[in-house]
């Protein structure tokens, strides 16, 4: 959506702040579609690691580009949701056990 939106499927503009970002992202979603290919137990890591890439390019995003700082508090929700959900989970298994 991003490409063909903003960017006018042209790599130049997709990569004009530099390829970092490029390559965060898109490294997540090949985690994500990994994912689908994998064991179960290999597939939630993938997932869960792919979030926390995607959240601090998110949220690092939102505040350094003006052209998506409309994004900030949506953003920032998804993070605290996201976040605290990986959390409640990850401390729901460790007191179980």
């Amino acid at each position: 959506m991003v490409w063909s939106y903003h960017y006018n499927w042209q790599f130049s503009l997709a990569v004009r702040n530099g390829y970092f970002g490029f390559l965060l992202f898109h490294s997540a979603l090949l985690m994500i579609l990994i994912s689908t290919f994998v064991k179960e137990n290999a597939a939630k890591i993938l997932i869960r690691v792919s979030f926390v890439v995607v959240t601090i390019g998110a949220v690092g995003a939102v505040f350094r580009y003006d052209v998506v700082a409309i994004y900030r508090v949506p953003v920032l929700l998804c993070a605290i949701a996201g976040s605290g959900g990986l959390l409640w989970g990850y401390f729901k298994k460790l007191l179980s056990q």
